[in-house]
């Protein structure tokens, strides 16, 4: 990693007890290249022995991108972004992951494959991966659009109180009788 990061965390990695990793590397050069492709955002910091991190281009002092490179059998990629920019529903049903247990070739983890979780600085959304062809996908691609237009102010935040808006909004006309 201290000589050539990115080879190291696409093709050299190694677990945090010296096992080579069994996930495929290649996943990592997809989501950095289709990042890098999108523009606006930092070069990736590869000197980590176990992640790969992108800093805010905005300079809140956060990484926006981090890939947990240190587990055997999966990737994890980790996603800052503002609060209520996704639901864990909507992005694991947009994404439609099986569980690692029903994978093509199953794998020994039991993680979940997306995770949508409150953060201090807004939610972070987590995506678990095994082979390049899980993320290999328009749903994949249109996440990674997604993310990069709002970190890059390219577009703005979805307002976190509007399905609780749609929702009393909905109920206030079902309620109202006719005159």
């Amino acid at each position: 990693w201290q000589a050539d990061g990115r080879r190291w965390h696409t093709r050299d990695r190694v677990t945090r007890t010296g096992k080579p990793c069994r996930w495929d590397g290649t996943i990592l050069d997809l989501v950095i290249d289709r990042l890098a492709a999108l523009g606006g955002l930092p070069n990736p910091d590869w000197s980590q022995r176990s992640s790969v991190i992108i800093p805010s281009p905005n300079d809140f002092g956060h990484a926006v991108f981090i890939a947990q490179t240190n587990s055997e059998w999966v990737l994890t990629l980790g996603f800052c972004l503002p609060a209520g920019s996704f639901t864990a529903e909507s992005l694991a049903r947009q994404l439609a992951l099986p569980a690692f247990s029903e994978s093509a070739i199953p794998v020994p983890s039991d993680k979940k494959r997306v995770r949508v979780l409150k953060a201090r600085t807004g939610q972070e959304v987590w995506i678990t991966a095994h082979t390049r062809e899980e993320l290999e996908t328009q749903a994949f691609d249109n996440f990674l659009q997604t993310f990069a237009a709002i970190i890059t102010g390219s577009a703005a935040p979805p307002d976190p109180w509007s399905n609780a808006k749609d929702r009393l909004e909905a109920l206030a006309t079902t309620r109202r009788k006719p005159r």
